[in-house]
């Protein structure tokens, strides 16, 4: 689910270890309707370089966070008024660069038996987007478009058409790496 200018970018792993700007993600699993789900946001319309775009709940990780775990959990409290302590951590999927915001971010696996009730933060969430997983590997969700991104950048990307939602970018990455860990070898190369 790469663009054709983040498979041109050589030094991107490189740049990946050395870099300093971190931020968290939390892709929440639950069960719902005997299927794994996750949700995405999708952000309100204001000047950030994420503005209006379908993403994990997630922020920078401040120096006050215990990690990238701790960061997601907040940020998903702080977005979504998710109970964190009933949230179970599993993992974190690779790490992300972002040029348009340039940083890297880390997206941090979590588990919970049932979705709690939300409460969307409305300065920074538009609305909530319930995605079941199975979903990421019908090849008919699958398609290439091209997007406008911050400081007027066009970029050719695929994404994933789910819910009537165009997600691309490293939204897409994500979750084209979680689809490879849930469902392996169902994708075709």
């Amino acid at each position: 689910m790469a663009s054709s200018d983040r498979l041109k970018d050589a030094y991107y792993a490189k740049r990946l270890l050395a870099f300093k700007r971190h931020s968290a993600v939390l892709v929440l699993l639950y069960p719902f309707l005997h299927d794994i789900n996750t949700l995405l946001i999708r952000r309100t319309a204001d000047s950030g370089p994420h503005s209006g775009q379908v993403g994990f709940p997630g922020g920078k990780i401040e120096p006050t966070d215990a990690g990238a775990a701790a960061a997601a959990l907040r940020e998903a409290r702080e977005e979504l008024g998710i109970e964190c302590s009933a949230i179970e951590v599993l993992g974190q999927l690779t790490p992300v660069y972002i040029p348009v915001s340039d940083q890297v971010v880390c997206p941090v696996v979590a588990f919970s038996t049932v979705l709690q009730e939300l409460r969307p933060n409305p300065q920074e969430v538009a609305y909530v987007v319930h995605l079941r997983c199975a979903d990421l590997i019908q090849p008919q969700r699958r398609k290439r478009g091209v997007f406008s991104a911050a400081g007027g950048l066009v970029i050719s990307a695929p994404y994933f058409d789910i819910s009537g939602e165009q997600i691309w970018g490293a939204t897409a990455l994500i979750l084209s790496e979680l689809a490879c860990l849930l469902y392996p070898g169902m994708l075709a190369s």
